[in-house]
């Protein structure tokens, strides 16, 4: 991939050409205990996984499309990682693209397979886990957010993919933010119902959020996906 600044004049545009360069690309390297940063964040992974984010500036206030600015404390615990159900099929009512009906808890995919690479305008870590599910963090300079870009299928027709974010936010009651439809932040609570995983998978269009009031995870996407927060701290999405 490509990857350099530009400045673009308002109301117009400016044209930039790309020439081929006798200098070494660079090259992922195969890592499992590292560290990339920007001017905001470092990210520290432990065995080819996210395992924490440290603020560099100590204390800065980050902006968040949800809420009002908050602080990253000097450390935030986080794990990103892949899960998978298993769709019901049987007696009964299916599983299937309008109605979602897990057997059971969630099962974690096995580790994946880590590369790093150390670009001069980007920092970047691929991580794949399997052929049907891969996923790449970039941190950009200046940034005060972490791309995340998913890569997902195709699955078998009895497995749902999640990717969840177990944090140390103590967000009471699991209580979790979703966006309506891009103009406002709706709260979902948690809800004990039979089928209690489907009962608390909510819609959303453009980000979700959890929060404990001094601290939040923000998690907003390009697409509709279904969220859910089904532990204190964790935040997944189909």
């Amino acid at each position: 991939a490509l990857y350099f600044h530009m400045k673009l004049p308002a109301f117009g545009y400016t044209t930039y050409f790309a020439k081929y360069s006798q200098r070494a690309p660079n090259t992922a390297v195969p890592a499992t205990d590292f560290a990339i940063s920007n001017d905001l964040f470092n990210l520290t992974f432990r065995g080819g996984m996210l395992s924490h984010m440290t603020n560099v500036n100590g204390g800065k206030m980050i902006a968040n499309p949800f809420t009002t600015p908050f602080v990253l404390p000097s450390l935030f615990r986080t794990h990103n990682q892949f899960f998978a159900y298993q769709s019901y099929s049987g007696p009964g009512q299916d599983s299937g693209a309008y109605i979602f009906l897990p057997t059971g808890p969630a099962k974690e995919l096995p580790l994946p397979k880590t590369q790093v690479i150390r670009g001069k305008h980007v920092q970047t870590v691929v991580q794949v886990h399997n052929d049907r599910a891969q996923e790449t963090y970039r941190l950009y300079p200046g940034a005060n957010h972490i791309e995340l870009h998913h890569s997902v299928g195709p699955l078998p027709t009895d497995t749902e993919l999640v990717t969840r974010f177990t944090t140390n936010i103590t967000n009471n009651a699991y209580d979790l933010w979703t966006d309506n439809n891009g103009f406002d932040s709706l709260h979902r609570t948690f809800r004990n119902e039979t089928q209690t995983i489907p009962a608390n998978y909510f819609p959303s269009i453009y980000g979700s959020h959890i929060s404990d009031g001094r601290r939040a995870l923000a998690y907003v996407h390009d697409r509709a996906q279904g969220v859910a927060s089904l532990e204190s701290g964790q935040i997944e999405a189909m």
